[in-house]
């Protein structure tokens, strides 16, 4: 970031490329062809880029049926420096099958899995590109087990049965990411969208009696997200806005042979709405920082069944922190005292509960070197939310690459 220099130190590597004057402006790649007998199998990989003067295309693409899911492929990624983005998925009620044994996937399961995705990337100015990326995937998997077991003794018993699970996984990942990368100011905006609906269906078959369960998801988000930094003084103001709206459709359906009891329709939808803007800046004061971070968090839920539950959650946190370095700003002792205001309003029929808190979460770390090959790192907090741990290694999750 040109803005931070000289404003900021970084420990962040980096590689400085240069592409060799007889790959530009020419298609490069490689391909990889595989095929096999019996049953026809195939595996195949292709990757292809061009780099211009001011644009740059990649596309790639994997397909198979010798068992190897690829839907990693079009999995989001979570950067560290971009936590602020993300959000966890809805959870769905309902679950599809999982296809599991103890030997390699790809020894029993039949798949056709494909996945395509492009990039293109275009340079607006010295300070300003716009990247689009579309990734797709799909994939349809089989799998079956039999087995049968007879029980000697004077009455033997005979236990035969037999599964079968289906899946149909498809999944649609454009987004488009505009940054301004100078001097004066910093900013990137990147609108995501993304859809994976999964249909799963598993039949066992035991001693004649058959039971039988369908499931489909339908989940989808699209989402925005704001990063921006401008001079302030000798100082940096980082601005970050986040939104993001998503759906989750279930429908789940069971069929029975013998009890009637198994016999069930059910539907769910989940709703979500997330706002988050968080504004921050380091003021140096002598050889220490003093960090200055404000948020405003806003959730909203919405679930449906049988009836309507409405859940909302706001939260308004000031964490200011103090760092005290020494040794050349080798060694530093930071101390934060979070403050955190939370209302949480939950809503389903005739009840109504709301509930207002204030959370102060102070905590400590202290990086002391001893010698050239050894140093000592001591972290603390006080924290009234269980599955905040962030205070555990943070020296090693932030420095490491």
């Amino acid at each position: 970031v040109k803005l931070l220099r000289g404003r900021q130190p970084s420990d962040e590597a980096a590689l400085n490329l240069k592409i060799d004057k007889s790959h530009k402006s020419v298609p490069f790649g490689e391909a990889k062809v595989g095929l096999g007998l019996p049953w026809a199998k195939w595996d195949n990989q292709l990757f292809l880029t061009e780099l211009l003067e001011n644009d740059q295309f990649l596309v790639s693409g994997k397909m198979n049926n010798v068992g190897t899911i690829l839907s990693n492929e079009t999995q989001p990624s979570i950067k560290y420096a971009e936590i602020d983005a993300f959000e966890p998925d809805i959870q769905p009620v309902t679950a599809v099958s999982k296809i599991s044994e103890s030997m390699p996937q790809n020894r029993y399961v039949k798949n056709k899995s494909y996945n395509i995705s492009s990039n293109i990337h275009h340079n607006l100015s010295d300070d300003a590109m716009i990247r689009l990326n579309v990734a797709l995937y799909s994939d349809s998997l089989h799998y079956e087990t039999y087995h049968n077991n007879t029980y000697g003794g004077n009455n033997i018993v005979t236990e035969e049965e037999s599964r079968a699970l289906r899946q149909k996984n498809k999944a649609i990942l454009p987004s488009l990411k505009y940054e301004l990368n100078s001097a004066n100011i910093y900013l990137s905006d990147e609108l995501k969208y993304l859809l994976s609906p999964t249909e799963g269906s598993s039949t066992i078959t035991n001693n004649g009696a058959r039971l039988i369960e369908q499931t489909k998801q339908r989940p989808w988000y699209v989402q925005n997200y704001l990063s921006t930094a401008i001079p302030l003084m000798k100082n940096v103001l980082q601005v970050k806005s986040y939104i993001r709206y998503s759906t989750l459709t279930e429908d789940f359906q069971s069929y029975a042979d013998s009890v009637e009891v198994y016999n069930a329709a059910e539907k769910f939808k989940t709703q979500s709405f997330i706002n988050k803007n968080i504004i921050s800046t380091s003021i140096e004061l002598g050889r220490n920082t003093l960090n200055i971070r404000a948020k405003a968090y806003y959730k909203h839920n919405t679930y449906e069944n049988a009836g309507r539950t409405i859940s909302n959650n706001l939260q308004l946190e000031f964490s200011p922190s103090y760092s005290i370095g020494y040794n050349y700003n080798k060694d530093y002792v930071t101390i934060e005292m979070p403050i955190k205001w939370e209302a949480v309003k939950l809503n389903g029929g005739e009840r109504k509960n709301m509930r207002k808190m204030v959370k102060i979460s102070p905590n400590v770390f202290y990086k002391q070197h001893i010698g050239d090959n050894w140093q000592f790192v001591l972290s603390g907090a006080i924290n009234s939310n269980v599955a905040d741990g962030g205070f555990r290694s943070t020296h090693d999750i932030r420095t490491s690459y």
